[in-house]
C-alpha cells in the first residue's frame, strides 16, 4: 500500500538549499531548503533538505493571487490527482503546506531528468538498446498507470521524465 501524502507538512522541517527554477504546476516537515528550478506559470520550485533525516526534496511554491477566495480549484484538483498516483515510475507527491498566501507542494527530489541524462551522451556514441527499451518500459508503464485512472500528463517532454 502506497504511503499517504501529508496534507499538513510544516517548513520549519525542512533547510532551503536552492533554486531549481520555475515552473508550470497548479511541500513534507523537517526540511531544510537546498536550491531554486525553471521558468513557468505558477510558481518557483526548490530544492529543500529535512533537517532531521537530511530527505532531499523539491517544493513548489504556489502564491495564491486572490487570498480572500482560497485555493484556486485548479490546485486542489491537481493535488487530488497527486495523491492517486503512487507508482515507482512516477515521483513521489510527498504533501502540503499552507502558509499565509502560499501554498507549498513537496515532492520527492529527483537527480537528473531524461534530457540531462541523454545531454551527457557523447556525440558519436549511442545508448545502449537495453538502455532505451528499459526507459521505453518504465515511461510506458507510468502513463498507463495514468491513464487508467483517467490522468494524462499533457507536457510530455525529456525535461519531465
Amino acid at each position: 500500500m502506497a504511503k499517504k501524502p501529508n496534507m499538513n507538512i510544516d517548513l520549519e522541517d525542512y533547510t532551503k538549499l536552492d533554486k531549481i527554477g520555475e515552473g508550470k504546476f497548479a511541500i513534507k516537515s523537517n526540511n531544510k531548503v537546498v536550491s531554486g528550478c525553471s521558468p513557468g506559470t505558477y510558481g518557483v520550485v526548490y530544492k529543500a533538505q529535512h533537517k532531521e533525516t537530511n530527505q532531499l526534496v523539491a517544493i513548489k511554491k504556489i502564491r495564491l493571487e486572490f487570498e480572500d477566495e482560497g485555493i484556486p480549484a485548479t490546485a486542489i484538483r491537481e493535488i487530488s490527482m497527486l495523491q492517486e498516483l503512487a507508482n515507482p515510475n512516477i515521483v513521489d507527491f510527498i504533501g502540503i503546506s499552507l502558509q499565509e498566501s502560499r501554498l507549498y507542494l513537496l515532492f520527492e527530489f529527483i537527480m537528473m531528468d531524461l534530457r540531462k541524462y541523454l545531454d551527457q551522451v557523447p556525440e558519436d556514441e549511442y545508448l545502449p538498446k537495453e538502455t532505451v527499451q528499459r526507459f521505453a518500459f518504465q515511461i510506458c508503464q507510468a502513463i498507463c498507470f495514468m491513464h487508467q485512472r483517467r490522468v494524462l500528463h499533457r507536457d510530455l517532454k525529456p525535461q519531465n521524465l
